[in-house]
């Protein structure tokens, strides 16, 4: 499961409770994997090519970690040669929680 929103794969604790939030729910409800950000995730161009990329790669078999790391090493890859910041925080936000494939 790919939740492109920002924070989705932050929980916080309360005291004498569980984790909360909503990557853990998710996986509490059976999802196996999922993609989700740590931090904000802006609603640009970056983002958007990521998401299509893990989409695709997920499609074409490949698995949500080995996807999620061909997105960081295209942001590493700027056609002049100096990558984007923003590019780099942005594949850098998300991560891959529980086992499996998305």
């Amino acid at each position: 499961m790919v939740v492109a929103t920002c924070e989705s794969a932050i929980s916080g604790g309360r005291a004498g409770a569980q984790l909360h939030g909503l990557a853990s729910t998710l996986l509490q409800l059976g999802a196996r994997t999922i993609i989700a950000a740590v931090g904000a995730l802006p609603d640009d161009e970056c983002t958007r090519d990521t998401m299509i990329g893990v989409h695709r790669d997920i499609q074409a078999g490949i698995g949500a970690a080995d996807s999620l790391a061909r997105r960081r090493a295209a942001s590493l890859r700027a056609s002049d040669g100096a990558p984007d910041v923003v590019d780099v925080a942005t594949s850098a936000t998300l991560v891959t929680l529980g086992v499996g494939t998305a």
